[in-house]
């Protein structure tokens, strides 16, 4: 199968081992909730135009409060144009496909929107072993949901 994908290049240089610290900011009725979360994950480049995400976390609160049990999971991704479809979303079991945007080489930005609410997250190399990442996250309405800001480094002992 041939692809062509504007954004393969930059997927390639994602493969490899990270660590991702994650703060998120749930917007909620009862107020703010902050989490901090430590992540690992594998990406895999698994075919033409398409790769494989494996993770696994911890959910601690700030003071290092274990809110719930560790998740973990796999994800395959396929390029299509700028479109990227999802077997699974992150908040969902469903598959999802989103818009890719790239902004430059360095960045890319993923416009996707499913169970009400509709999420922008931009994603940029700072070199080719950090990357800094933003999710934020709004309601059908127009309402702020979350805010997630993460600082991701490539694991070079693996």
């Amino acid at each position: 199968m041939t692809c062509y994908s504007p954004f393969t290049s930059w997927f390639d240089r994602c493969v490899g081992s990270w660590n991702s610290d994650r703060s998120y900011r749930y917007f909620t009725p009862k107020g703010t909730i902050p989490q901090l979360i430590k992540t690992r994950f594998v990406t895999t480049h698994t075919g033409t135009c398409k790769y494989e995400v494996a993770w696994s976390s911890d959910m601690v609160d700030l003071s290092g409060e274990v809110l719930r049990e560790a998740s973990a999971g796999t994800m395959r991704l396929e390029l299509s144009g700028d479109l990227l479809v999802r077997d699974i979303g992150y908040f969902s079991k469903e598959p999802t496909s989103c818009r890719l945007e790239l902004v430059d080489e360095d960045t890319v930005v993923f416009h996707t929107a499913y169970g009400g609410s509709k999420y922008r997250e931009e994603i940029r190399f700072i070199g080719d072993n950090i990357r800094l990442r933003q999710t934020i996250g709004f309601s059908e309405e127009g309402s702020l949901q979350l805010i997630g800001q993460y600082s991701e480094t490539r694991r070079i002992d693996d």
